[in-house]
């Protein structure tokens, strides 16, 4: 186990029972997932690693998707304010010459918690993507192992840490004998005109129009709201966010804006809004 890895697990374990208000019997011990079984309340997490965009091809991107599947009633956490708890990471150990990309994450759910707390988190199962470049001299006709190391925190009644080191082995092949698949948009950038912002004092008044709910997912790095839990989620076309202090200034809102429309379908927007 990596240092990173042992001090996951040990701020870990002194958080399984802190974080949840309620924490109740005795949590499994702290284990890496094992990869490919399926999960169970013993063993609440497994993880697999594999490449959604086919071989390498030299100076083009490629995307790996880290698969985590979760045992009924566990949860895993956004990378997003949240009152407990910390994200999964998703570490690839590149050669120098390598480029990676930020982690993909697709919308969570709200989890209100006693105490007037509240996690974004997910259920049941949660992939993450992201994007490694080999350099473009990179020899075709081999092998690349790509190894990624990931460590996380599950959630249910108590906490239990795990850390897995996975990898991928990819040939690597000239750009004609390879087509990258089309992955589809988990969040996708407001549509121009559908979202109105009015900014009094603290309070900002977002408005979708058509929407029969929005939800808001507040981002780690953005503007901090004074309460998620009360303000995050709203029937009809308006959300009222109040705003809490800035002390740098010039923070701007971040996060992910679910939309329920009239039918009931879900998209989920990315947002980056400057509030000056």
């Amino acid at each position: 186990m990596s240092t990173r890895k042992f001090f996951a697990s040990f701020a870990c374990a002194l958080l399984s029972c802190a974080l949840l208000a309620g924490c109740a019997g005795q949590a499994p011990e702290p284990a890496d997932a094992p990869r490919g079984d399926a999960p169970s309340q013993d063993r609440p997490v497994t993880v697999s690693l594999s490449s959604l965009t086919g071989p390498l091809v030299p100076g083009r991107e490629t995307t790996l998707a880290l698969h985590f599947r979760l045992a009924e009633g566990w949860h895993l956490y956004w990378d997003g304010q949240n009152d407990t708890g910390f994200p999964p990471s998703f570490e690839p150990e590149l050669l120098d010459g390598w480029m990676e990309g930020p982690i993909d994450w697709p919308a969570p759910e709200r989890y209100p918690m006693p105490g007037d707390m509240l996690d974004h988190v997910y259920h049941h199962e949660l992939i993450l993507y992201r994007t490694v470049t080999p350099p473009a001299d990179l020899a075709v006709g081999g092998k690349v192992t790509i190894p990624v190391e990931t460590a996380w925190l599950a959630c249910k009644e108590a906490c239990v840490p795990g850390d897995a080191d996975l990898k991928v082995e990819l040939p690597v092949v000239e750009a004609g004998r390879v087509t990258r698949p089309v992955l589809p948009a988990r969040t996708r950038p407001l549509p121009p005109g559908r979202l109105v912002n009015r900014l009094q004092d603290d309070l900002l008044e977002l408005t979708f129009s058509g929407a029969r709910k929005l939800t808001f997912f507040p981002a780690a790095d953005g503007r901090a709201l004074v309460s998620p839990l009360e303000d995050g989620e709203r029937d009809g076309e308006v959300l009222r966010l109040r705003l809490d202090e800035d002390p740098e200034g010039g923070t701007p809102l971040r996060g992910i804006l679910s939309v329920t429309d009239g039918t009931g379908g879900v998209l989920a927007y990315t947002v980056d809004l400057p509030l000056n």
